[in-house]
């Protein structure tokens, strides 16, 4: 643990020290996050997972409201648009967000559908096109990185909840490989 310190400690401080402030001010500010990150874990696990049920139309109109809000509001670097600030030195990430939300709407909506899982049409076609508009605006962000970590949470969400895996291979590769070979290309 000690080396996690020195590490962010001497990472961080020539940075800090160059902007004229503290050498330890960066390590300052991760260890409230930190500390901030764990009162918010406790006080989060004490809810009852039930009540986030009462929320998954919420939680998936709010993904698609901050993503189309980090295209208008959010501040282009190095071409690419994914941080809100709200002032200078407070920012967010509205992917980060959206990443629980979106577990919150597919466990609500997969234990909603359980029983038409096994078919292929109403277990995966139906359910990932949910996705679309999310991951349509992540690439528009460009963000391929949370496009892919979305991907992915659904994905393995819908296989424990009951669709068939077999049945998404065959597609998957069958359009994963031309697209891996156009992003490679590009």
């Amino acid at each position: 643990m000690k080396l996690i310190f020195k590490m962010r400690l001497s990472a961080s401080s020539p940075t800090a020290i160059s902007e004229g402030r503290s050498s330890y001010a960066y390590f300052i500010r991760q260890a409230l996050f930190a500390v901030l990150g764990i009162v918010a874990m406790i006080f989060i696990s004490k809810i009852d997972y039930r009540v986030y049920k009462r929320f998954y139309i919420v939680a998936y109109v709010l993904s698609i409201i901050l993503l189309a809000a980090v295209l208008v509001m959010g501040r282009r670097i190095n071409g690419a648009r994914r941080w809100i600030y709200l002032t200078e030195s407070l920012s967010f990430q509205p992917s980060e967000f959206v990443k629980l939300f979106i577990i919150i709407f597919y466990a609500t909506l997969l234990t909603k559908n359980r029983d038409q899982l096994k078919d292929f049409w109403r277990g995966w076609i139906k359910n990932l096109a949910y996705l679309i508009p999310i991951i349509g605006l992540l690439i528009i962000e460009p963000h391929l990185s949370a496009s892919i970590v979305i991907i992915g949470i659904c994905v393995i969400m819908m296989v424990l909840a009951g669709c068939k895996l077999m049945q998404i291979i065959v597609p998957g590769v069958a359009i994963g490989v031309p697209a891996l070979v156009i992003a490679i290309w590009k």
